[in-house]
């Protein structure tokens, strides 16, 4: 059984041991028809919604500037089921997306083997950091629709959120990585230095509605909930309106979004928003060199230096 980093999932996916013999055998026709056209397949992190969103969009602006002169017809698939169903439906609408069964033996092998690497595609330079500052450069790719925007419009409506400056907060716990992967309560996980308490930014929400901004704590599940009396103010992940097309909505339509560095982000950097992070680590910190997003450190405290 090959266990190497791209093909560990193989041991659990039946259908893959049955496919991938004849997938080898159309990949060297494949092969051989490179120098006439390039048939290249790659995954979409559809399990992560940071990922899910910042990396394909980044692929996509990278895209924008990268002019291939050979033929190229591009397969992508999702590993997962998405994370997301309104972003997945954005997805499609600007990439192929085929079944995985189609798709996962091709896209292994090209990962595999390096002579196969122009076979490879749906990657961007560095994850979800935009090493080449195209936040600025070029506007959002996935995008909603007009009638998604009339919807999302009229759900604001109903909220009395319309004509109201939105400001977001997520704040990330360990909630949703216990649901989402199975981590026991006594296991602790190596993100845990991420997590942070919802009830210290609570000051902050409060003095922006004062101010007359609609401040949305977003999240999809939270350990937490927060009571604020006051009209103005939605705890997200305890609220009826709740759901995927909102969780896009409210990043498309935020004034800025204040967060401690989760999967959130991703929208929020997608839709070219102001991103205030709170705590950052001190190395690998900036999504983009933009001036759209500003970071805070928390302390950090050396046992070596003893300060």
């Amino acid at each position: 059984m090959i266990l190497t980093k791209e093909f560990k999932i193989i041991k659990k996916e039946p259908v893959l041991i049955l496919t991938l013999p004849l997938a080898v055998l159309i990949f060297i026709a494949i092969f051989l028809l490179r120098p006439f056209i390039l048939l290249r397949f790659g995954l979409l992190h559809s399990d992560r919604l940071g990922h899910f969103s910042s990396n394909t969009e980044l692929f996509l602006c990278e895209n924008k500037i990268n002019k291939n002169k050979k033929k190229i017809f591009n397969f992508f698939y999702f590993p997962t089921t998405p994370c997301n169903n309104q972003l997945a439906k954005m997805i499609k609408r600007k990439l192929p997306i085929y079944p995985k069964i189609i798709c996962r033996p091709f896209c292994l092998l090209s990962r595999k083997f390096k002579f196969l690497k122009d076979h490879v595609t749906g990657k961007s330079l560095a994850g979800d950091y935009d090493v080449l500052n195209l936040y600025k450069k070029i506007p959002t790719q996935i995008n909603l629709t007009k009638e998604e925007i009339k919807k999302g419009e009229e759900i604001l409506e109903s909220i009395g959120a319309k004509n109201k400056e939105i400001i977001l907060f997520i704040v990330r716990d360990s909630k949703y990585f216990k649901m989402h992967y199975k981590l026991k309560s006594n296991i602790s996980s190596h993100h845990d230095h991420r997590n942070d308490n919802i009830k210290s930014y609570q000051p902050a929400i409060i003095e922006l509605l004062k101010r007359g901004y609609f401040v949305v704590r977003m999240g999809n599940v939270a350990e937490k909930s927060l009571k604020i009396n006051d009209r103005n103010f939605i705890d997200y992940p305890f609220s009826k309106i709740k759901n995927d097309f909102m969780d896009i909505y409210f990043a498309y339509r935020c004034l800025f979004c204040v967060s401690n560095l989760t999967g959130y982000d991703g929208l929020i950097t997608m839709f070219r928003k102001p991103l205030l992070s709170i705590g950052s680590m001190h190395i690998g910190c900036m999504y983009s060199s933009t001036d759209n997003y500003l970071n805070t450190m928390y302390s950090h405290y050396s046992k070596k230096l003893k300060r």
